[in-house]
């Protein structure tokens, strides 16, 4: 309802000011309002790429990531506009006198016009920041009647009261395939442009979790195909469960589709899509979307997934498949691997076939990433290919070198000057009324920050024990393993193999899986500071940002997030494996406090 006030509001005002101002001086600020939503609908993914890659992945100036496209839309649009106006007011200095009844009328209309369509552009750049799933009270995306998957008009009407983001995006859509057509258009990829920055917004968290993803933060592993393109076949028979029970399914408009085929993407996540708060990587039905379009009638709609293949055990490495069904489906990275490996299905109806993919807000060219998709089959043959964990076989991880490593034989020890230790403790107070830089759970303790503290601060018992913290957080599928990486310890990076190795590869834990445990953060202490760094949803990828102790009174140890029950076979640097652990070490009865 704010939104659909805040929308009516600046429509009226535009009115109102351009009616003062007459019918050509509104007519002209109309043309270079839509010219200038031209070009910013023309330019604004290719605007919105460096400004994620330039962002931090965490902390304050993480909004400007989480919002680029917002930020592209309105800068290139206000940057347009204004040149536009500097050029027709240079070209067209005076107004044309016309009658006042004219002027009146005109200008309210071309002024309401110019209202629409400013407004329209702003709801649809504000729609992919990174807000509540309702932002303003308004989700033209939902969940609607309680139906399981993601659809037109889920909150209220699904519309505001003065539709301006939908009439924007129908004009542009439609003149794109038209007067303003390319190769490339904007109707071809976005259809519903309105519903795309929302869609990104339908996650957990009330839409706190991440909308935006850099390149170098997934990987498409492949594709695979349930039925053919030129052999649709029911529904009933290709919607089903791990059970055989099928899936209720409706396409984003709410209609039941009765034919078609399954279209599968197998998406590899890496550590730099972690959330701040949990630590793991989180999916829902907006994370991924397909769009299909009619080689016939050029048509293009946009399909959510029905069902995910997803991690289904943290202290095995075991795969489920799981169907949508509603707002709650939400999907995690259980444990703390380096990768997170999901599949999103989608039934693409007959007569469609895909033209490209978005991961998060990302678009995929399926003919560079997925050129001849496996074909599975039906349902069974699905079931088999997720037991066998043949739809993650593309896995970018490569193998490791271990010749030059050292052999550990000694197991975890206990205390803050041993090799290696499973324990979350920081074997030292601190108290919260001097930790501002640093966040905390509900436990007491420290769950994410970085913060530097004179040694004379720490161990300062507070009088109120609600300050006191004196642990790390980690939830019930993980476990810390903290690596003492001081000259006279085995972990040192000092030793010949680990000093002819580049210090920009990551320093990480190998469990008997394969799996890689990046470092979520250190804490180096010596003489003058004690420098503190957790980070769990922005992993250490360069041995570089750590600090490596070189004398005698500094020590650092580097913190990791290991899944429970995970058996430890390697610690490396990059693909060098520096030291072995004989026997693997067992984190099973590590228990975290």
């Amino acid at each position: 309802m704010v939104m659909s006030l805040l929308v009516l509001g600046f429509v009226v005002a535009s009115a109102l000011v351009w009616m003062a101002r007459g019918a050509f001086s509104a007519f002209l600020h109309l043309l270079c309002c839509f010219v200038a939503g031209a070009i910013a609908f023309g330019l604004w993914e290719f605007a919105a790429i460096p400004l994620k890659n330039v962002a931090p992945n965490d902390g304050f100036f993480s909004m400007v990531q989480t919002s680029a496209h917002t930020i592209a839309i309105i800068g290139i649009f206000t940057i347009a506009l204004l040149i536009l106006r500097v050029i027709t007011d240079k070209a067209v200095p005076a107004n044309l006198h016309l009658p006042n009844i004219v002027n009146t009328i005109g200008g309210v209309l071309f002024g309401s016009a110019s209202g629409v369509l400013v407004a329209g552009i702003v709801v649809i750049a504000i729609g992919f920041s990174r807000l509540p799933t309702q932002a303003l009270g308004y989700a033209p995306l939902y969940y609607r009647d309680g139906t399981p998957n993601l659809t037109k008009g889920g909150i209220g009407s699904g519309k505001l009261w003065l539709p301006a983001d939908w009439l924007v995006s129908e004009m542009y859509g439609t003149m794109s395939r038209t007067s303003l057509h390319t190769r490339n258009n904007l109707d071809r990829y976005y259809p519903d442009f309105y519903t795309a920055g929302p869609a990104l917004r339908v996650n957990d968290f009330d839409g706190k979790t991440r909308n935006t993803i850099n390149p170098e933060h997934f990987s498409v592993l492949g594709a695979y195909l349930m039925g053919e393109p030129g052999d649709p076949r029911q529904a009933s028979e290709l919607m089903v469960d791990a059970a055989g029970a099928q899936i209720r399914y409706t396409d984003v408009g709410g209609d039941p589709v009765s034919t078609g085929y399954v279209y599968g993407l197998a998406v590899e996540f890496r550590a730099g899509q972690r959330e701040s708060n949990v630590g793991q990587v989180v999916v829902g039905q907006g994370s991924a979307r397909l769009v299909v379009e009619n080689p016939q009638t050029r048509e293009s709609q946009v399909i959510y997934p029905f069902g995910i293949v997803a991690r289904a055990d943290a202290s095995e490495d075991l795969y489920g498949y799981f169907p949508f069904r509603g707002e709650d489906s939400q999907f995690a990275s259980l444990g703390a691997g380096d990768l997170a490996n999901f599949a999103f299905e989608f039934f693409i109806p007959a007569g469609f076939q895909p033209v490209a993919a978005y991961v998060r807000d990302h678009r995929v060219d399926l003919d560079r990433v997925a050129p001849e998709p496996r074909q599975l089959g039906n349902p069974t043959g699905r079931m088999q290919a997720v037991r066998s964990k043949q739809l993650f076989s593309g896995t970018t991880r490569s193998p490791v070198v271990t010749d030059g490593a050292v052999a550990y034989t000694e197991g975890l020890g206990n205390g803050r000057r041993v090799a290696i230790t499973g324990n979350n403790d920081l074997f030292f107070v601190i108290n919260r009324q001097y930790a501002n830089s640093l966040t905390f759970d509900s436990e007491r303790r420290v769950s994410g920050g970085r913060q530097r503290f004179d040694p004379g601060q720490l161990n300062q018992i507070p009088a109120n024990n609600m300050l006191a913290v004196r642990r790390l957080s980690a939830d019930a599928t993980q476990v810390v393993i903290q690596v003492n990486i001081d000259p006279q310890m085995v972990f040192s990076l000092q030793t010949p193999t680990a000093s002819a190795q580049d210090l920009t590869e990551t320093l990480t834990l190998i469990d008997t899986n394969g799996v890689r445990y990046p470092p979520v953060g250190y804490i180096y202490e010596d003489t003058r500071e004690v420098d503190i760094r957790f980070t769990p949803a922005d992993p250490i990828t360069g041995t570089n940002d750590i600090p490596r102790p070189a004398r005698d009174g500094q020590t650092t140890r580097v913190i990791y997030l290991v899944s429970k029950n995970a058996d430890l076979r390697y610690f490396a640097l990059g693909d060098q494996v520096l030291v072995e652990f004989v026997p693997p070490i067992e984190t099973e009865g590590i228990r975290m406090r």
